[in-house]
């Protein structure tokens, strides 16, 4: 059955037309194994590919048709992000929530005919049509995998922020006995390994991941005493090197802190906060930014436009 199951592995990364990694294979496998998984991989390793590729490799492991997977995400800019990029590579994704006004949409979804259905927390705990759809007939046939991704959030969230996540462990309960938890992230100690553990009721879980080591990433740590110096000093590098201006993200607590070093660096940099300088000073020339909230259009654009540096704060919400 080891061999088949590897087997199964690679003929759906073939239909794909995907390489799987080692850690990715190894959590796939565990899972069809019957295990609860926590995989642990740094960002851009590729840990939504082990979920997406789930409802194909059950499948044609089990000789059946129409397996479904739910994901559980924190942001509904995340949930549209990875719903493009998995419809994109055939795989039949929606997401389901108060933002999602295609009732065709929600009628696939609540008919089965999907295969990956992301949700928010909120909504899987808290509205009645979700939470019976999971103790339809249809779905306790169809449903092969529960999945908590940035999984994370149920330690740092889940006693005040977003209490839906404290209390995700509860819909294990709802479960046929037959599908396992699968939770992923990418910030994890072993305090949050132990917590996310218990709050999910993830038994004996396989973990599978290694400590990343993300050398081009550096963080540093630094005193605000005197804005003008310190916007100063950044501009000078910035006019200095432009796009050969190492990628950098200023996160601050507070809104006003955000707007004051952005515009102080904006005054500093004059002509050439822009990329030629003098040019228009639209958001596809601007090397410096200033966002307050990780909204889809933020997500979508930074990665899209040419910002060396981006001035944000860490109070992102859904």
């Amino acid at each position: 059955m080891a061999d088949r199951a590897m087997d199964v592995i690679s003929e759906v990364s073939r239909r794909y037309n995907v390489v799987l990694k080692d850690k990715q294979v190894e959590a796939i496998y565990s899972f069809m194994n019957g295990c609860d998984v926590f995989v642990a991989l740094p960002t851009g390793y590729g840990k939504s590919l082990i979920y997406a590729f789930l409802p194909s490799v059950f499948d044609l492991y089990k000789g059946q048709e129409g397996s479904i997977v739910i994901c559980i995400s924190p942001l509904v800019s995340l949930m549209m992000d990875q719903k493009s990029k998995f419809t994109h590579q055939g795989i039949k994704a929606v997401f389901v929530g108060e933002e999602q006004t295609d009732e065709d949409a929600i009628r696939s979804v609540l008919t089965g005919k999907v295969q990956l259905v992301y949700i928010s927390p909120e909504n899987i705990m808290c509205n009645p049509l979700f939470r019976n759809m999971i103790l339809s007939p249809l779905y306790k046939e169809k449903l092969v995998a529960l999945v908590v991704d940035e999984a994370h959030c149920v330690k740092t969230w889940g006693d005040k922020f977003r209490l839906a996540y404290g209390h995700l462990g509860d819909i294990r309960s709802l479960l046929s006995s037959n599908v396992n938890i699968m939770a992923l992230t990418a910030t994890a100690t072993n305090e949050t390994y132990k917590a996310v553990c218990k709050r999910l009721s993830l038994n004996t879980p396989k973990l599978i991941g290694f400590q990343p080591n993300r050398s081009n990433i550096v963080y540093e740590v630094k005193p605000m005493i005197d804005l003008d110096n310190f916007c100063q000093d950044i501009a000078r590098e910035l006019k200095s090197l432009a796009l050969e201006y190492p990628k950098t993200v200023i996160f601050v607590q507070r809104y006003s802190d955000c707007s004051a070093i952005y515009h102080t660096l904006r005054k500093n940099l004059g002509p050439h906060i822009t990329f030629p300088p003098y040019y228009p000073i639209w958001q596809e020339y601007l090397l410096v930014d200033m966002y307050t909230r990780a909204s889809t259009i933020t997500l979508r654009s930074m990665s899209k436009k040419l910002d060396e540096l981006v001035v944000t704060t860490n109070c992102q919400k859904q």
